[in-house]
């Protein structure tokens, strides 16, 4: 599938705003507010991975070097950190423009009756 190339949509640069790429959700938070774990270690080709399409293969990245991602020291949302602005890309999403700071990422999961799982992109 060919990547969208359309201008990238630009998140409001302030504490509480959200974003959505498809199953990944975005929400900005105070800058060193979150407690963080160990660093996610980064791809060399795509940066920041923040969700892998088990279906497709595609993810969801921040390419921007000085994009970090750090598991959360409770539950099972990472926190992304960026010194700079970035984009979020992924090849079936519009890019989303992403102002410097911290942001926790979440990732959408499905009910089934056995488990809590995320949904497969």
């Amino acid at each position: 599938m060919k990547p969208i190339t359309k201008n990238p949509r630009k998140l409001p640069d302030v504490v509480g705003a959200v974003a959505r790429q498809g199953d990944v959700l975005l929400t900005r938070i105070a800058t060193g507010s979150a407690a963080v774990g160990d660093e996610v270690p980064r791809d060399s080709k795509s940066g920041c991975v923040l969700a892998l399409g088990e279906a497709t293969g595609h993810h969801h990245h921040v390419p921007k070097s000085s994009a970090r991602l750090f598991r959360a020291k409770t539950g099972d949302d990472r926190i992304l950190t960026l010194k700079e602005g970035a984009k979020l890309l992924h090849e079936e999403h519009y890019p989303i423009y992403l102002p410097p700071g911290d942001y926790r990422v979440e990732i959408q999961r499905e009910y089934s009756p056995m488990e809590l799982r995320n949904v497969a992109d």
